[in-house]
């Protein structure tokens, strides 16, 4: 029986693996699950190290120094950032001082605009004469007390943060001043604290010594969960949701009628499975490697959690079994690729609910919602594997005891899915209801 599931798997394996689809869908599938990611990498280099020039229209006659001086250290800041030049995110800043040109400001901002239509400005400010001192007006913010900012589009702007910044600290350095402090004065009064993030202390359970807290960066807080969630989402999708149509095309061209004379229909079923892990397992290695040999040109290597490797396989591994499985014994129902299609809510469901759950889960990955999620078998192992790459963790005992509810989950289903294949493979000319799904799987 061995022999023949291998066999079988064998040829599906091969068969859609040297497929121009399966080859294509493996570089599509990374641009679709992470194109902002490569669309940043692509401005990167769409830039070529170019300044970012940001012109600054100044009326109160005494920020504009401040704030080129604010610009500057905040460069001297983060040019050392590895994680910011890995993302494109280091770009150089230059603030523009331009002077106010009173006569005709319409005119001036015409100018302005531009210049930012034409790509040598990314955007322009004008900062209002009365913004020192916006504690003194009475009602309404005059719109000289603003700072406004003019760029050609809305949205997520990096650098709109970064100028409120700069301008806000400037702001205070030279208010302080005009109170009568003095410059290095001011400048220890503004000066932040550094904190520090760390991961949980931690008693070595074998030789019983404490183990030192790690540094935890916002990019291992929040992006590597994020990038575990989603590389499990689009490899678990990519390898069971194709089951479906493939099993009920290879029905409607009668191919199992020819392979039911070699195999029992549980043979069949399992060389369909076994496939499908196959592909999982070589599209999985695949980004892996791809992502670590990105990471380390970057050197960015000392991010991967090598620890939550081995569960990232376990649990791909574990789900994919259970939805192919699954997906197989739908198909196997169907008449026509069409009536699969009705089906699909039953893969696609387990996949894409914790996706919809990300962020709540990550603002609370130990609350009671993530924790009891984590538990559901068809949701544990996207769920698990984020909390776990959480800082902080999970306590030892629950992935264990997820993995051990996703195994006996994934027989289960396959028991049921193997019921359901044995009497759906030879049904024809009707489309199944989820009553006969029931009594096939109750009768067998």
């Amino acid at each position: 029986m061995l022999r023949r599931i291998l066999l079988i798997a064998k040829r599906d394996y091969v068969a859609s693996v040297f497929r121009r689809a399966f080859l294509i869908g493996l570089v599509l599938a990374p641009l679709m699950f992470g194109g902002s990611f490569f669309g940043l990498a692509l401005l990167r280099v769409a830039q070529g190290g170019k300044d970012r020039r940001i012109a600054l229209i100044d009326h109160t006659g005494a920020l504009a120094n401040a704030i080129v001086q604010a610009a500057e250290e905040a460069e001297e800041r983060d040019r050392d950032n590895p994680a910011a030049k890995a993302l494109g995110l280091d770009l150089r800043y230059v603030v523009e001082v331009t002077p106010s040109d009173e006569r005709d400001p319409e005119g001036q901002r015409l100018n302005l605009s531009d210049r930012v239509r034409s790509g040598e400005l990314i955007m322009f400010a004008d900062v209002g004469a009365g913004v020192l001192h916006p504690s003194s007006h009475q009602g309404p913010i005059p719109a000289d007390a603003k700072v406004t900012m003019f760029a050609t589009g809305g949205g997520v702007d990096a650098t709109r943060g970064w100028l409120e910044g700069i301008m806000n600290t400037a702001l205070r350095r030279v208010r302080l001043q005009q109170f009568g402090m003095d410059a290095k004065t001011a400048d220890e009064t503004l000066t932040t604290v550094t904190v520090e993030s760390l991961g949980l202390v931690a008693r070595d359970a074998t030789t019983g010594t404490i183990r030192q807290a790690k540094p935890r960066t916002a990019i291992e807080g929040f992006a590597v969960p994020l990038a575990m969630a989603l590389l499990m989402m689009m490899i678990v999708m990519g390898g069971a949701a194709p089951m479906l149509g493939a099993v009920a095309e290879d029905k409607l061209q009668r191919v199992f009628e020819m392979l039911l004379a070699l195999a029992t229909p549980f043979e069949l079923m399992m060389g369909k499975v076994l496939a499908a892990v196959g592909r999982s397992l070589t599209s999985s290695v695949f980004y892996v490697l791809g992502a670590l040999l990105g990471l380390k040109g970057a050197a960015l290597i000392g991010l991967v959690p090598f620890d939550l490797l081995p569960w990232f396989f376990v649990y791909m591994i574990a789900e994919v079994t259970m939805l192919s499985a699954l997906a197989a014994g739908l198909g196997a129902a169907c008449s026509t690729p069409r009536d699969a299609g009705s089906f699909a809510p039953f893969l696609i469901l387990p996949i894409m609910l914790p996706a919809f759950m990300i962020v709540p889960l990550m603002l609370q990955p130990n609350g009671a919602l993530a924790t009891a999620i984590s538990f559901f078998p068809p949701f544990t192992p996207m769920v698990m594997l984020l909390r776990q790459s959480m800082p902080g963790g999970v306590p030892g005992w629950q992935p264990w005891v997820g993995l051990a509810g996703v195994i006996l989950c994934a027989l289960f289903i396959t028991w049921v899915a193997a019921r359901i294949f044995r009497v759906g493979i030879l049904m024809q000319g009707k489309s199944p209801r989820l009553a006969d799904l029931v009594r096939w799987a109750v009768r067998g």
